[in-house]
């Protein structure tokens, strides 16, 4: 039941904390250059109804955070927040094994799990939402991330945003489909569980695939020659 706000500490590591039944948010972190939580738990925070706070852990500018194996939920359900997790210019940034839990009463828990903004190269992984009323994780202006191994109770497959972000690996919704396929034909079950922009390797007649809105299209290959000197 502690509020924490730290900025410009050099090093921080929550090992099973509890930062719950607070009237602000659970942990607010500004500049801090190595920050973890493993095993922590985030539970009826009032902060966060704002787009721009986190309900559970609001951190910016973080050279490294990791939010590791933690609990977040909105038990009280008494308003909806944005989300549990907001990471600002948190470069490289890791959420791992975390589970989302909008509470008890349906459309009201919270609008994502988390949030990555301007937070390049990060990654969220094997995370598990729950009530959640927009989508388990939203990247906004954050280039080269990857989320893999996520899914949603009651939804067929987690809903992940990440429009106009660049260079962005899905592996939950299937943007990438290993191993190769014997043929086009067996993909066409497939296409309705994958995002525009999956690729897949057909070994008959040995074709790399590409999903559009209207179906797979094959990619051309190029053969890489040198160029003359």
């Amino acid at each position: 039941m502690v509020y924490f706000s730290i900025t410009g500490v050099v090093y921080f590591h929550f090992f099973v904390h509890t930062f719950s039944q607070n009237g602000d948010r659970g942990c607010e972190a500004s500049n801090v250059p190595l920050i973890i939580f493993l095993g922590c738990t985030l539970d009826g925070n009032l902060g966060g109804p704002a787009p721009a706070q986190g309900n559970g852990v609001d951190a910016a500018g973080c050279v490294r955070i990791e939010v590791l194996s933690s609990f977040f939920m909105n038990s009280g359900g008494l308003q909806t927040l944005n989300q549990f997790i907001l990471l600002s210019q948190c470069q490289a940034s890791v959420v791992d094994g975390c589970s989302f839990d909008g509470g008890p009463y349906a459309g009201q828990g919270a609008l994502q799990g988390a949030q990555f903004v301007g937070s390049n190269s990060s990654r969220i992984s094997n995370c598990t939402g729950r009530g959640l009323v927009q989508y388990l994780v939203l990247f906004t202006s954050s280039f080269d991330c990857v989320e893999l191994g996520n899914s949603e109770v009651g939804q067929t497959l987690p809903r992940i945003s990440a429009g106009g972000v660049q260079r962005f690996i899905g592996l939950s919704r299937g943007a990438a489909l290993a191993p190769e396929s014997q043929d086009k034909d067996s993909l066409g079950a497939v296409a309705n569980q994958n995002l525009p922009g999956a690729l897949a390797w057909v070994h008959d007649p040995g074709q790399l695939l590409v999903l559009s809105e209207t179906g797979w299209k094959q990619v051309t290959l190029f053969r890489n020659t040198p160029c003359p000197s």
